[in-house]
């Protein structure tokens, strides 16, 4: 008979991303990539765009505006990215990738690669499959509107 805590799915969830979070920050770090899995993402989105209005970056990643600021602050320091005025919008910042944060967002691409394949390693495609599903049920029926 399975235990009743075994069903507590927040639970589950929340420690899994707890425990990958920390996983894939200590993976981009023996890889020698100076950045953490939150500025990944950051520079990751940049790197494929020309620039994004941090409001947008925010909205992207579903992070609040006050830590969006403080991500693009660390990244901005490392010299990873540059902020400007925007020019059609003065209260809204543009925020490009440097060159070399475009070259950290390639060595982060390929850590986080690696881990994603051991995600999956040790399933079948089909439960793959379903738990992408899942997850994709779970982003649609509790995103924001």
């Amino acid at each position: 008979m399975p235990h009743p805590l075994d069903d507590r799915l927040i639970y589950h969830i929340s420690m899994a991303q707890q425990v990958l979070k920390v996983f894939i920050n200590n993976s981009l770090r023996k890889s020698g990539v100076k950045i953490t899995h939150a500025q990944a993402g950051i520079i990751l989105l940049l790197a494929d765009k020309k620039e994004l209005k941090m409001s947008e970056l925010g909205q992207l990643l579903g992070i609040e505006n006050s830590a969006i600021t403080q991500l693009v602050d660390r990244l901005e320091d490392s010299k990873f990215v540059r902020r400007r005025m925007d020019p059609n919008d003065r209260r809204a910042l543009l925020i490009s990738a440097t060159p070399e944060g475009k070259a950290e967002a390639e060595k982060a691409k390929a850590a986080i690669k690696k881990v994603n394949e051991g995600i999956k390693s040790g399933h079948s495609e089909k439960e793959i499959q379903i738990f992408k599903s899942v997850l994709g049920g779970i982003f649609e029926k509790f995103k924001k509107p």
